[in-house]
This record gives C-alpha cells, sequence and structure tokens, in this order.
C-alpha cells in the first residue's frame, strides 16, 4: 500500500506533551550547504490517506469504495471518511486493525490485470493479525487533523510524497528489514512476510521454555504458497546497509528504546531490525551501533556528536501506532527536530519521516504490482 513519507529540513517545531495537541512554527527556509547528516524517523502503521486525507494538492480521497450488498455499502457504493483520533485506545483492545498480506490482498481486491479496486476495506477485521471482531466501516478513517498539526505544517513548508509505495504487503517487521537492508527475499522464490511468531522479534525470540524452534517467521512464495512455518528470525540470506557503512567508514547509529520500558513498552523488542541480522547481533556491531534508549539522540546532539546516519525508533507511546494509548507521535517528531534545530548539525542534516507500513488503513491509490506475489 501506499506509505506516507515527508522530507524535512531546516524546520523548527513548537512542542507539546503526550495527550494534547501540538502546535508548530517554523523558520525560513535556507539554501543548505552539503548534506552531513541524515536522520530517518520511523513511525507506525498509518497509510497516507489516513493522516493526510484533503491535505492541499495531493492525491486524496474523502470517501472510498466499497462492495455492494453491504450494509453500510449503498449506491454509490462509496463510505464516507469519518475522523479518528490518533490516541485510539489501549493496546489489544480492538481498535488496530488486520494489516497481515491476507488482509492486504482482502482490501487490495485485485481484478484480472493484478489492479487493486481498492474496495475491501470493509471487509477486514480488527486486531494486528485480524483475529477480532468485524472491522466494518472503521479502516476508512483519517486522524482528526488537530492531532497532527505539526505533521501537517511541516508537510506545507517542505516537501510530501504522496506516492511513496511500499514492497511491504504485510506487517512492521517486514518493514523494519527493508529499512536497513532494502529487501526481505529469503531466496529466489520466496519473502518474507508478516511477523515472527511471539515477540521479541529476532535472534532473541525464544519460545516455549526457551527452545527457538517453536519460532517462526511466515514465507510468501511466487506460487501463492504461504508457510506458517518459515524460518526462525535470525538471518544470514542477505546484507544490510551496516555492511556498506562499516566498509566505508562511514558514522551511524540505530537509536531505539528497551526492550521493556517503566510503561510496559514492546518497541525495543519488535521494531529493532538489526536484532533479526545475526552477523550484526553477535558481532561488534551491536553494542557500536545499537544506542538504547532511543532518547541518547539527545545527548549526541549536544555533544556535537550526530553519526552520518541515523535512524530514531519511536516507543510505543510516541509510534502514532493504532491502539497505542497515547496521541504523542507529533510531540516525539517534533522534539527530535528542535533538538537538531537547537544543534550545531541544523544547517548540514536532512530529516526523512516515514510511517513504516499502511497499518490497514484506507487508502485511494492503488499500490503498483511489480512481480507481484498471490
Amino acid at each position: 500500500m501506499r506509505i506516507t513519507l515527508a522530507y524535512l529540513m531546516a524546520a523548527s517545531v513548537v512542542l507539546a506533551a503526550c495527550n494534547s495537541a501540538s502546535s508548530t512554527a517554523f523558520a525560513p527556509p535556507q539554501s543548505p550547504p552539503k548534506l552531513q547528516h541524515i536522520v530517518i524517523m520511523v513511525q507506525e502503521n498509518r497509510s497516507f490517506n489516513n493522516l493526510f486525507a484533503g491535505f492541499p494538492g495531493a492525491n486524496t480521497a474523502m470517501e472510498g469504495p466499497c462492495k455492494p450488498k453491504r450494509p453500510w455499502c449503498k449506491t454509490p457504493q462509496q463510505i464516507p471518511l469519518h475522523s479518528i483520533k490518533l490516541k485510539s485506545g489501549p493496546v489489544n483492545r480492538g481498535t488496530d486493525i488486520d494489516h497481515t498480506h491476507h488482509g492486504f490482498k482482502i482490501e487490495c481486491d485485485a481484478d484480472s490485470n493484478n489492479v487493486c479496486r481498492m474496495d475491501g476495506f470493509d471487509l477486514i477485521f480488527t486486531g494486528e493479525a485480524g483475529n477480532g471482531p468485524p472491522a466494518k466501516t472503521y479502516p476508512y478513517s483519517y486522524v482528526d487533523r488537530s492531532e497532527i498539526t505539526p505533521y501537517w505544517e511541516l508537510a506545507k513548508e517542505y516537501t510530501l510524497a504522496d506516492n511513496m509505495f511500499s514492497t511491504d504487503t504485510a506487517s512492521s517487521f517486514i518493514a523494519h528489514q527493508q529499512i536497513i537492508a532494502g529487501t526481505a527475499r529469503w531466496d529466489a522464490d520466496s519473502s518474507l512476510t508478516d511477523e515472527p511468531t511471539v515477540p521479541p522479534w529476532g535472534c532473541d525470540a525464544s519460545g516455549p521454555h526457551g527452545k527457538k524452534r517453536f519460532i517462526f517467521t511466515p514465507l510468501l512464495f511466487r506460487n501463492g504458497r504461504y508457510d506458517r512455518n518459515g524460518p526462525f528470525p535470525c538471518f544470514s540470506q542477505y546484507k544490510t546497509i551496516a555492511d556498506l557503512l562499516d566498509a566505508t567508514n562511514v558514522s551511524y547509529q540505530f537509536y531505539v528504546d528497551n526492550r521493556k520500558s517503566p510503561h510496559d513498552d514492546f518497541s525495543g523488542a519488535v521494531w529493532n531490525g538489526f536484532d533479526a541480522i545475526k552477523s550484526f547481533r553477535y558481532g561488534p556491531d551491536w553494542n557500536a551501533h545499537i544506542s538504547i534508549p532511543n532518547t541518547n539522540i539527545f545527548a549526541d546532539l549536544k555533544a556535537n556528536k550526530l553519526p552520518a546516519l541515523s535512524w530514531v525508533i519511536p516507543t510505543l507511546y510516541d509510534s502514532d501506532h493504532p491502539a497505542s494509548g497515547c496521541n504523542g507521535g507529533p510531540w516525539w517528531v517534533s522534539s527530535v527536530i528542535n533538538a537538531i534545530g537547537a544543534s550545531s548539525a541544523w544547517k548540514t542534516t536532512a530529516v526523512v519521516v516515514i510511517w513504516d507500513d499502511w497499518g490497514g488503513w484506507y487508502d485511494n491509490v492503488p499500490p503498483p504490482q511489480v512481480n507481484y506475489t498471490s
């Protein structure tokens, strides 16, 4: 599906605390000197239309098609989008929605030419893996603009990519492999899909009684077969960008939260893509380039130690993830950008904000199918 990407430079954002709307102000844009730093902020599970429906000049929609013969799908077979809060409820309380590969296929509803009709969003179920009650019209939603004001103001002032498509047709595990490796391909005929059986995701995963053999990462085969009993999620099948950075002595850090925070946050256990790369997890890079907690970026900025490349991974509560129980995402993104703005790196830094997958939310633009796997 289409995901959201914003490319931000020389922006100053006024902060607001979690659970309150954020306001935004900007310094005049300047022609930057040569870039020395790239900061990639990875937020969670929002389609482009879910965050930017109605954005001036962008390809968005305020209603979406549905299949006929459903009680809520009436002539002309369109469902008006409704506003929702970014804070959509506590985790695992039924306000997350299916964003597995199976859910993608239902929502896409591809025709004989593999072009998505985009009319199946009311046919999925709630729950991250679609294991809850029917979602019905809930995915036809957009986030209340007052809660995401900083995102809109940054998009207006700088750049918003409204036709940015992910190769991920599943949940966050695959997306977090793609942001470090550009792939989730397993072999010539299959790719990793969905997520490992249980968290934590990666080489540190353990099943009943600590036995790793009970943990699987599903595989999707090009002949249409889905194998739930795929490999243990500790991979040596592909290299990552870390291999290139190490070879050329380019500095980098992966800022991520603890696996278990005082707020029972799990982001460090599931959104640390490098944990699933065997050579990285058990080599020197783990201690040299994994910076825990994610707030270490503030200390590095103050000490003028921002690396050439940074990934910044939020806590669950600051991630924009549905059912996170908090609307802290705009606050978190603003706080990092403000800290960059106050540092010596300000004029030589590009900040890229992405949302890792569409999260099951309605989007109006059919994704292009390249080497489509059914």
